[in-house]
């Protein structure tokens, strides 16, 4: 059965968000961090399914390392655990699930279709698909709406029949086990960036990348940073003697990324207007073909 979040300095819980969620939101500040959150959980979902997708109806793994892959998986996991043990926000915990899926959906197509042939299906979206999509996101957004208004005013009419959301204290063995996870993960998600900032120095060229990609994982992790900044915020000014360094990791495993992204960003403007892909002779087309694949996908990674 649900738990009910009480009062907190006389203030009720956004009992809508206790019901769909199960988090305990009072003060604007938090909600707005848990809706930045969400944000950054969409631009997630576009930048990381498409190579999914892709790879699923070409039944084609291109030039996408294995080690690459494994790579990430390793570093998800290590996140996964993290944020569970130390017991961080919603969003963060859902982010982390999301990713690890994602690696091991990649994982198994590497294992059924490394020796496959292209299908020579078109990867372009269908009406068809599109509205799978759309009945999709309306059926999961509706009901979670519906069940959360309906428990929600359960919860106002029937409070003493839910017991109430205790929030743990994590022992110092936990909270020391949980961050030597997360900074472990950090070298994994930032080291795939410079080499290829230094590729594109290299080539002299931007070719072959995906400039909407690197921008969709930019504002991802712009976004995420922006929740944990306001959930620490919130933190000083309802707890203002409280020290807490459990999200130190998290804001480097952000912000970094999105540094060398904005990089990445420059590169694109200054090496499409001062040096033309036509002119460039350094970059084939065979080579333009395999490494687009790898290059999107390390575009969408933390």
């Amino acid at each position: 059965m649900q738990c009910i979040c009480g009062q907190q300095n006389k203030i009720d819980p956004i009992y809508f968000i206790n019901a769909s969620f199960n988090t305990c939101i009072y003060t604007n500040l938090q909600l707005y961090s848990f809706i930045f959150g969400w944000i950054s959980l969409s631009l997630w979902i576009i930048a990381l399914y498409p190579q999914a997708r892709d790879q699923f109806i070409t039944r084609e793994v291109g030039a996408l390392s294995a080690w690459l892959i494994f790579q990430w998986l390793g570093a998800d996991f290590l996140n996964l655990v993290s944020v569970f043990i130390l017991d961080l926000l919603f969003t963060q915990k859902i982010l982390a699930v999301i990713w690890i899926t994602t690696d091991i959906v990649l994982v198994f197509q590497q294992i059924f279709f490394r020796n496959s042939k292209n299908t020579g299906v078109s990867i372009k979206l269908r009406p068809l698909e599109i509205i799978i999509y759309l009945l999709i996101i309306s059926t999961v957004i509706i009901s979670i709406v519906i069940y959360g208004i309906l428990q929600a005013q359960l919860f106002k009419v029937q409070p003493t029949k839910y017991s109430t959301c205790s929030e743990g204290t994590l022992s110092n063995w936990r909270r020391i086990f949980g961050n030597i996870l997360s900074y472990t993960a950090i070298p994994f998600y930032i080291m795939t960036r410079p080499f290829q900032i230094y590729k594109n120095y290299k080539r002299r060229s931007v070719e072959g990348l995906s400039i909407v990609m690197f921008i969709i994982a930019l504002l991802a992790n712009v976004t995420q940073f922006i929740t944990l900044l306001i959930d620490t915020i919130n933190t000083k000014i309802n707890s203002p003697n409280e020290v807490n360094y459990d999200q130190i990791a998290f804001y480097i495993a952000a912000i970094v990324p999105a540094c060398l992204d904005a990089v990445i960003l420059a590169q694109f403007v200054y090496y499409r207007k001062f040096t033309p892909s036509k002119n460039n002779p350094s970059f084939q087309d065979e080579e333009t073909k395999e490494e687009k694949t790898a290059d999107l996908a390390i575009s969408s990674q933390v």
